[in-house]
């Protein structure tokens, strides 16, 4: 199975606001409860921890009707890891649009990276296996959304011990990944504890419903995320954004000020800032510290959206090539491509990218929204 984005986390503000890197603190973590006291949000009941890894009755019928052939010939271990390969019982697709628990991933037979492992835990805990989760660094992957900027991450997980006299695949851990890495001379692994991935989760969610508007849920799920594990920063960085965007501008600062006090080399956090700081006339202040960042992930793609909306269609259409370049399997650029083409009369070429954007779009309705485009367009042409 071939999946992509695991894990979204908030890196730049930027236009629209963003995502961070995968940050986690091995020394005492900023101390939560000043910045949390006080915030204003409904005073909702922090979500369940245990319920991410809660099964369905499908899952336990699953496990008592489909996997009970798989598990008597092959063990748990192997039967398991067969039924998630390619071919396997449980046919799984990816779906960007929400991070779900183990139950409605595998209710919907839909989720992203990590709602697939959620899954694949929850499972393996039922057959009686122990499970280690990793985070599989890659090379930074950028992706955007209507509203944030996003760097994706990726987590797959090992099951128990595997018994003597297997192939060299199957000796020591089995791995369930469902996006594996090309090359893998491009990444490095390193563990990560259940709490982590239960901090990530609802850091995910915590994105997902502020794209949604749903502050107050947001809020609650960022709690969560503390709660579950503080050493995990990119929840601070999410918190920033969600006090910003719903106007608390001084606690988004306080909450970067904090995070950058105990890892000063985040970047994300300090671009963050740094927006902050802009839009309350401190102009010297952010450049000095932009000076220490690389440049914007999508400053192109903005770019382009500026000169769009100003009507220069030739100069959107240099922004969105250069953009192209940096990141070829975004959807978003494709689109805009297309947009610019459009305008200027090249159909053909407007053509070409609008169906690239429907190939590579990470839902089913925005590829619906593109392939109608498409239609357009050949009519017109």
């Amino acid at each position: 199975m071939d999946f992509s984005t695991c894990r979204r986390q908030l890196a730049a503000l930027l236009l629209f606001g963003g995502l961070s890197g995968c940050a986690q603190l091995s020394g005492p973590p900023p101390n939560a409860e000043p910045l949390l006291l006080g915030a204003r949000f409904a005073n909702l009941p922090l979500p369940s921890a245990d319920a991410l890894f809660e099964l369905s009755p499908a899952m336990k019928e699953f496990l008592r009707t489909e996997m009970r052939a798989p598990v008597r010939q092959h063990g748990p271990q192997l039967g398991l890891f067969r039924a998630l390969s390619e071919g396997g019982h449980l046919r799984i697709d990816y779906d960007a649009s929400r991070t779900r628990t183990a139950a409605e991933t595998f209710d919907a037979r839909a989720g992203n990276c990590l709602s697939l492992v959620l899954m694949t835990a929850a499972l393996s805990r039922e057959l009686g296996m122990s499970v280690s989760y990793q985070l599989v660094e890659v090379p930074d992957i950028w992706t955007r959304s209507e509203r944030f900027v996003l760097l994706n991450g990726h987590v797959n997980l090992s099951l128990g011990s595997v018994p003597r006299g297997l192939s060299s695949r199957e000796m020591g851990r089995y791995t369930v990944d469902f996006q594996p890495v090309e090359d893998p001379r491009l990444s490095r692994v390193r563990p990560l504890a259940e709490q982590t991935v239960v901090a990530m989760f609802f850091n995910n969610r915590a994105v997902e419903l502020m794209e949604q508007s749903q502050y107050d849920q947001a809020f609650a799920h960022l709690r969560a995320a503390l709660q579950a594990d503080p050493h995990y920063l990119n929840s601070w960085n999410t918190l920033a954004v969600l006090y910003r965007r719903s106007g608390d501008v001084s606690r988004a600062e306080r909450a970067l000020q904090a995070l950058l006090a105990v890892e000063p080399g985040n970047r994300h956090a300090a671009s963050n800032l740094a927006a902050i700081w802009r839009d309350q006339g401190r102009e010297a202040d952010a450049l000095a510290l932009e000076q220490r960042l690389p440049p914007p992930p999508f400053a192109d793609f903005d770019r382009g959206l500026r000169l769009a909306s100003q009507g220069q269609w030739q100069q959107a259409l240099s922004a969105f090539e250069r953009q192209l370049r940096l990141a070829p399997d975004f959807h978003g650029v494709h689109y805009q491509l297309a947009r610019a083409h459009a305008q200027l009369g090249h159909l053909h070429q407007a053509r070409e990218h609008l169906e690239l954007a429907m190939e590579q779009a990470p839902t089913g309705s925005l590829r619906q929204h593109y392939q109608a485009k498409v239609k357009a367009l050949r009519r017109a042409g």
